[in-house]
């Protein structure tokens, strides 16, 4: 997707996170030991994004967990689903959060029903094991619920240069498909920066079900600059479907 490049977001282009190995019981992934202590991870999360658009899905993994040395995702029927750990540097300290996401076929290379069939709705069981000798487990519901996609209204590539002091977005609310549209999210990018360690500038908002557009803030916005604007719009699960828009400011 078009924006993806801009996310502070780890991917995980070129790595398959489709595993074969099956699920082992906690005891013999972590050994024996009954008074280790396990705890529930501080976020776990699985969420599937379409871009009908682009034409293309992905799947994103969120986790975090204090001090993490290894971290392992189970399918509802065992498959390894994702597994990392942590060496060098980074293991002397622990991880704490990783966020990433897998490259996202286009339907003409794996249709949607491919797609899901690969990853199947249920409950998925993300572990970790702590430097600190604590066990982390977490159950993870990931549903086939995909919403439509909402529709842009304003503004659009056609409708020439914007008064950056008055640029609203706005959308439509798309059907929900049996999940309720819980909020939006909007993603606005400008891909210029004087500087290579920002090189885009981002904003990124959430939004309650009940808001279809947002005034830009002055502040964000330059004169004469263009601009490509994503909002999302997230069903109950987490999934969310997107559209895009484009738009140039006056100088």
């Amino acid at each position: 997707m078009n924006l993806n490049r801009y996310r502070t977001i780890v991917y995980a282009i070129g790595l398959s996170i489709i595993g074969t190995g099956s699920l082992l019981p906690m005891s013999a992934a972590y050994g024996e030991d009954k008074n280790i202590n396990t705890v529930e991870f501080s976020d776990a999360r699985l969420k599937i994004e379409v871009d009908p658009v682009e034409g293309d899905v992905g799947i994103q993994v969120f986790a975090e967990a204090d001090n993490w040395t290894r971290l392992s995702v189970y399918d509802p029927q065992g498959h390894l689903v994702f597994k990392s750990s942590q060496k060098g540097r980074f293991a002397q300290l622990g991880g704490a959060a990783i966020s990433l996401e897998n490259a996202e076929p286009s339907f003409t290379e794996m249709p949607l029903s491919e797609f899901l069939a690969q990853y199947p709705a249920g409950e998925y069981q993300f572990r970790a094991k702590g430097k600190d000798g604590v066990r982390f487990l977490s159950t993870v519901m990931l549903t086939h619920n995909i919403p439509d996609a909402p529709r842009v209204i304003s503004p659009t590539e056609h409708e020439g240069e914007l008064d950056p002091a008055n640029v609203v977005l706005m959308w439509e609310p798309p059907e929900a498909n049996g999940s309720p549209i819980i909020g939006y999210k909007i993603v606005l990018v400008q891909d210029e920066s004087d500087f290579d360690s920002l090189p885009e500038v981002t904003l990124d908002v959430i939004l309650p079900a009940d808001v279809t557009q947002m005034r830009v803030p002055e502040t964000f916005l330059l004169p004469g600059g263009d601009y490509e604007w994503e909002v999302f719009a997230i069903e109950e699960s987490g999934n969310q479907t997107m559209s895009s828009g484009f738009f140039t400011t006056s100088p």
